[in-house]
């Protein structure tokens, strides 16, 4: 197939939409798939540069070609993915390409992603909708319902594919409910599975933006509690029954190890700063359990890519991710912070329900793999085109 995704934001800027994107993309693409990515996203996003859309390539290991990048780019002196001429430009492209199906990836304001669904909607070229993000009840709902009746998506041709079932309850108040299917994230279980190294009391981590949708700060707090309880905070270099891993960077990095200091928590609290996958799957290797305390989580990845590793997850049960752990078997999903630092807590003086969660999740892989998504996907792009048929 041909199969061309449209996204607003792009690698080297590399969040959850950007990550999903890039993998899937590369997964068509070693199945055979001819895919391209059209993007607003600057090749150089800390420079402002020049009206154009330049092409580039994305190659595998080895050095085969696996997909095309074409840019459409703006300047501006933020390195935004923000082009007003990139919607029209992309439509030219794919009208001249006539691709088998466009697959549109969205978040909370994709105006490039938008532009290129309303003037495909009329059109004979199978599309998709991906929805990578919890629309927020407002503005974001009330924004795109407006945006659908205006621009007559409400019931469009369009298969819309939410990743989470949280996500599509926002998806159906904007567009018909008949055409939402939710399509969860996915991950290569095998480049995350692990062989457990030996290591002395429990080791939870966490792989995150310090931003505020995923709640560092909270978490923080959260582990205080726990050290207080643990007699864990300003204790010194004795043996603890707990240690914390905090990877990732972002704008809040640096307040958040000032916390730590403060509190006598960085003893037994470590902010690694961002990990490259091979360090995180080395971590996970010698860790036990997985700290997931965002609730604006749509689908997590790196609670996914934690699952596959065989930890225990911890999360909070508000998320998308949340809602699909299997509570009790792959781990604990719970409703408030002080509840999961309770739980925390009682893993530490006793760890026997962590060895359990983490022998079944290392022997039972989850559904949320490649393997399964890709033909899901690619049953998706089918069914748009019938969508197309059936209103001709």
């Amino acid at each position: 197939m041909r199969i061309i995704h449209v996204s607003d934001t792009f690698a080297p800027v590399m969040g959850g939409i950007e990550t999903q994107v890039a993998r899937l993309a590369t997964q068509q693409a070693r199945a055979g798939h001819d895919v391209t990515v059209l993007t607003a996203a600057m090749a150089d996003p800390t420079k402002g540069l020049p009206h154009s859309v330049g092409d580039g390539l994305v190659f595998d290991a080895e050095g085969a070609q696996l997909y095309t990048v074409a840019r459409s780019q703006w300047q501006n002196p933020f390195g935004a993915p923000v082009d007003p001429h990139a919607a029209g430009r992309f439509i030219e492209y794919i009208r001249a390409q006539k691709p088998d199906a466009v697959h549109v990836h969205l978040g909370e304001l994709t105006p490039v992603a938008m532009g290129v669904l309303a003037a495909l909607k009329d059109g004979d070229i199978p599309t998709v909708a991906s929805v990578h993000c919890i629309w927020s009840k407002f503005p974001t709902v009330p924004l795109y319902r407006g945006g659908a009746k205006l621009l007559d998506l409400y019931d469009a041709p369009i298969l819309w594919l939410p990743n989470s079932e949280l996500t599509a309850s926002r998806v159906r108040e904007v567009v018909n409910p008949d055409r939402v299917r939710v399509q969860n994230n996915s991950v290569d279980p095998a480049g995350w599975k692990t062989e457990p190294v030996p290591h002395d009391g429990l080791v939870a981590v966490t792989a995150t933006r310090f931003a505020l949708r995923k709640r560092v700060p909270a978490l923080l707090r959260m582990l205080r509690e726990v050290g207080e309880q643990l007699g864990l905070n300003g204790a010194g270099q004795r043996p603890r029954p707990l240690r914390v891993v905090v990877a990732g960077e972002g704008p809040g990095l640096k307040a958040a190890q000032t916390y730590l200091d403060r509190r006598g928590m960085s003893g037994w609290v470590e902010l690694p700063g961002r990990l490259s996958k091979d360090a995180l799957v080395e971590l996970y290797s010698r860790s036990d359990i997985y700290l997931a305390p965002s609730v604006k989580d749509a689908f997590s990845i790196s609670g996914l890519e934690a699952r596959a590793a065989g930890l225990a997850i911890l999360t909070r049960s508000q998320s998308g991710f949340g809602a699909a752990v299997l509570d009790g078997i792959e781990g604990r999903a719970v409703p408030t912070d002080r509840a999961m630092a309770a739980v925390l807590v009682e893993w530490a003086r006793d760890p026997a329900d962590v060895a359990r969660y983490k022998d079944h999740n290392q022997a039972v892989e989850m559904p949320y793999s490649w393997k399964n998504a890709l033909p899901q996907i690619e049953r998706a792009y089918k069914d748009a085109a019938a969508l197309h048929l059936s209103r001709m």
